[in-house]
């Protein structure tokens, strides 16, 4: 499984996937309060075709009991076994204070699952940079 969080997810006609501003070691703002709006895009594995479709829960809380911002239904189908993904849009969020906000997932009638997690905090990103010199591995 794969989960990634952006400011957006768009569909090509082809059928790729369109990641725009993507999160990756965690979300900076400039203070608090803040609103913010958050897609969260995740790759899954089915052994089986998803017929009829299944419907799916998504809710996003904080990791210290700070409540839910949002729950979400989805329903899920697919025509073939293997990979797949599933994008929910852009979603306003009112965070208050730094926060560990956790995504879970579950089945209708099923256990709730934690699917993945970013940190929310004041100030600037970290970066990071690949060094000089550096040669992927050709074979």
């Amino acid at each position: 499984k794969q989960f990634i969080v952006c400011d957006d997810v768009r569909r090509e006609a082809t059928g790729k996937e369109i990641l725009i501003g993507v999160y990756g070691s965690g979300i900076s703002v400039p203070s608090f309060p803040v609103q913010i709006a958050l897609s969260f895009w995740m790759q899954f594995y089915s052994d089986e075709v998803i017929m009829p479709p299944i419907m799916l829960e998504f809710q996003l809380k904080g990791a210290e009991n700070e409540g839910n911002f949002f729950l979400v239904y989805v329903q899920l189908a697919s025509d073939k076994a293997g990979l797949g993904t599933v994008a929910l849009p852009p979603l306003p969020i009112s965070l208050q204070i730094p926060t560990n906000l956790l995504l879970q997932m579950k089945q209708q009638g099923g256990e709730w699952e934690t699917v993945g997690e970013i940190f929310v905090e004041k100030g600037a990103a970290a970066q990071f940079a690949m060094l000089p010199g550096f040669v992927p591995n050709a074979g």
